[in-house]
C-alpha cells in the first residue's frame, strides 16, 4: 500500500470516530441531551379533576390555564355585574340581576406521571363511589323494610286490656 493510500485510510478513520462519538471536550453537550445549564422540560403530569359530578383526566398545566382563564372571567363577569348594579340603583329601579358564580377545577386523587395510571386511579374511584354509593341505597332499602313499631307484632294470642 502507497503512503497516499495510508494517509487517506488513517483521515477516513479518524473521520469517522470524529462523527461517532460525541464531542465532550470543552463542555459540551454529548449527542442531543440539553446543557447542564439550561433548564430540563419536565415530564407531564397528570391529575383527576372534578367538574361538578364529572371526573376528568387532565394535563396539570392545562389545568392550571383554566383556573386562570375562570379566574379571568369571573373578574370580567364581577365588574359587569357591579356596574349594572350601580346603573340600576341610580336609576332608581329593582336589580334583579345574579351574582356571577367563580367556577374552578378541582383536582383530586394526587399526581399522575402518564394518562394510563391516571385513568386507572380515576376508574377506581368511581367504581368505589358507586360501591358506596349502592351500600347506602340498600341501608336506605333496609330501613324501610323495617315495621315502624320496631319490630313488635301484635300477638293475637296474647289480649291485653280485656
Amino acid at each position: 500500500m502507497s503512503t497516499l493510500g495510508r494517509v487517506a485510510a488513517a483521515l477516513i478513520s479518524a473521520a469517522t470516530f470524529v462523527a461517532v462519538t460525541p464531542a465532550q471536550e470543552h463542555g459540551k453537550p454529548a449527542g442531543d441531551k440539553p446543557a447542564a445549564g439550561a433548564p430540563a422540560k419536565p415530564a407531564a403530569v397528570f391529575v383527576i379533576v372534578k367538574t361538578g359530578d364529572k371526573l376528568e383526566v387532565m394535563n396539570k398545566e392545562a389545568v392550571d390555564a383554566k383556573n386562570k382563564q375562570f379566574a379571568a372571567d369571573y373578574d370580567k363577569a364581577m365588574a359587569q355585574y357591579k356596574k349594572d348594579k350601580e346603573a340600576a340603583e341610580a336609576a332608581h329601579k329593582p336589580f334583579d340581576g345574579k351574582a356571577p358564580t367563580k367556577q374552578a377545577l378541582e383536582a383530586t386523587g394526587g399526581d399522575f406521571a402518564s394518562k394510563e395510571a391516571a385513568e386507572a386511579a380515576m376508574k377506581k374511584m368511581v367504581d368505589e363511589k358507586a360501591k358506596a354509593d349502592k351500600e347506602k341505597a340498600d341501608k336506605e332499602k333496609a330501613g324501610k323494610d323495617k315495621p315502624k313499631d320496631g319490630g313488635k307484632g301484635k300477638d293475637p294470642k296474647h289480649r291485653q286490656g280485656r
